[in-house]
């Protein structure tokens, strides 16, 4: 393995990008839509956020993910807010929409057609403003349902919601307790992250270059945002961390990682924070 690489992808990664995609997420109150965005941006434990307090309107957050952006707009769940939002804000936040996340508390089922009423409103502001955006559902809190049931509840909420009938909608069973969120989210970062040329042109130089069996750019918790070849999945390198820490001594820091898989070796390296480079060599 050589240390060029390391600096390399450095000076790759350096600077400031115009590149941006804008996010919407929606849904009712209690939904789960900040623990989402906190978990998977900000790092947090998923027990961390159960106290988290309803979202006032909107929330917008700017999230530098290896110098290109992703503008998130959290939208407050309240009935008062989101009627706000769809009488009066709704050009502010629908315009220019790469993807729409619309989170449904499949826990709560008293809701769920009120929760239809504004996916209702929701399709027809995006086909109005964004007609080209991409609508993820999330059936989420899907760890409440036992495994055998849970296909049976996913066919119900997409039948309820009538998601058959949007081309360019989806629908994914979501918790932040399991690996499924990462999957949900991995699947609408592919789609939305505003990769720049130059970069994946760098990246495609320095595989070949040092002879590497894989290399990828992903954040801490394992979002994947450059690799080669292409692959849509990483490691969570936080979780990682805490199982060494653990299995070694609750006091140790690592910034790196390496260790052997089958005929490879796998180094892992925090260059920055909440980014990790990954080589297979």
């Amino acid at each position: 393995y050589n240390n060029k690489t390391v600096l390399t992808v450095r000076i790759m990664y350096s600077g400031t990008s115009e590149l941006e995609s804008k996010i919407v997420v929606l849904g009712l109150s209690q939904s789960g839509k900040t623990s989402i965005r906190q978990v998977v941006f900000e790092g947090f434990a998923p027990e961390a956020t159960s106290m988290n307090p309803a979202t006032v309107r909107i929330n917008r957050k700017l999230f530098n993910l290896a110098g290109s952006a992703i503008n998130l707009f959290d939208v407050g769940g309240q009935s008062n807010y989101l009627n706000e939002v769809f009488e009066q804000y709704k050009e502010r936040t629908f315009s220019d929409t790469k993807a729409l996340i619309f989170v449904i508390d499949i826990s709560d089922a008293s809701n769920i057609m009120r929760s239809k009423y504004y996916f209702d409103l929701t399709i027809e502001a995006t086909k109005e403003l964004s007609k080209d955006a991409r609508i993820y559902v999330f059936a989420h809190k899907m760890d409440v349902v036992p495994p055998n049931k849970r296909e049976p509840v996913l066919q119900s909420i997409k039948d309820i919601f009538e998601i058959e009938n949007f081309p360019n909608a989806e629908i994914i069973g979501t918790s932040i307790f399991e690996e499924t969120i990462w999957d949900a989210m991995q699947t609408v970062l592919a789609y939305v992250y505003p990769k720049d040329d130059n970069k994946s042109v760098k990246i495609k130089e320095t595989f070949q270059q040092q002879d590497l069996v894989f290399i990828a750019l992903s954040t801490a918790q394992g979002l994947m945002l450059y690799s080669q070849p292409e692959r849509y999945a990483g490691y969570n390198f936080i979780k990682l961390k805490n199982d060494l820490a653990k299995m070694f001594s609750p006091t140790l820091v690592l910034d790196h990682v390496i260790f052997s898989f089958e005929e490879n070796r796998i180094y892992m390296k925090e260059i920055d924070e909440d980014l990790v480079l990954t080589t297979v060599f």
